[in-house]
């Protein structure tokens, strides 16, 4: 597999030396090994334009027969940031819990969509067949997501890893016609601070 850009750059797969397993993965040569290959662009090499991807083989087919095969894109969210931060005090409320045994605070991400206000965004934004994949990550508060519609007030999605005090994670297929508002809060009390959240987004094209 291969990718080409605009101006005709070819961005090949990270490939590793079986002779030499401890050297580190290059990407500079095709992958002729793997069954699983991953093509990375990175950030500062992304152009406008049109990409052209190329999958092909070296003459290797068990008995010359066709073979299936799965192609996923991944992108930065063409809809969400790649990435924000923002930071949890002891004066934010819980958007989740509110009346329950248990206190979060939480940050509801204000301000930091296009146009001002609570983090929200619709599932009418996304390509189909696309899934979403949102981390949060802080290490000075027990970190978890809550996903709502944003017009019910439903939780749709918890993100919590209780192997982990640093990190939580949601992946979703975003749907039509529904609003989604996202949650950071903290698990404990007593703990607050800066974190930050990332989104991923993933196309399954083939």
């Amino acid at each position: 597999m291969s990718i080409t850009a605009p101006d005709g750059t070819i961005f090949l797969p990270w490939t590793l030396d079986g002779n030499n397993p401890q050297n580190a993965a290059v990407r500079t040569q095709r992958n002729e090994v793997d069954n699983v290959e991953q093509v990375l662009i990175d950030p500062q090499q992304v152009q406008d334009g049109q990409y052209t991807i190329t999958l092909d083989d070296t003459g290797g087919l068990f008995n010359n027969e066709d073979q299936d095969f799965s192609l996923l894109v991944s992108r930065n969210s063409s809809v969400l940031p790649s990435q924000v931060t923002g930071e949890i005090t002891d004066t934010d409320p819980s958007y989740c819990c509110t009346n329950k045994d248990e206190k979060f605070y939480f940050d509801e991400l204000t301000g930091l969509s296009a146009a001002g206000g609570d983090f929200s965004f619709s599932g009418d934004e996304f390509a189909a067949n696309s899934s979403l994949e949102i981390t949060l990550n802080s290490s000075e508060f027990d970190p978890t997501l809550f996903l709502f519609n944003a017009d019910s007030k439903e939780i749709i999605e918890v993100g919590y890893d209780p192997s982990s005090s640093t990190q939580a994670q949601i992946t979703i297929n975003p749907q039509t016609g529904i609003n989604y508002l996202l949650s950071v809060e903290t698990a404990d009390p007593n703990q607050f601070g800066a974190y930050e959240v990332s989104f991923q987004e993933s196309v399954e094209v083939m």
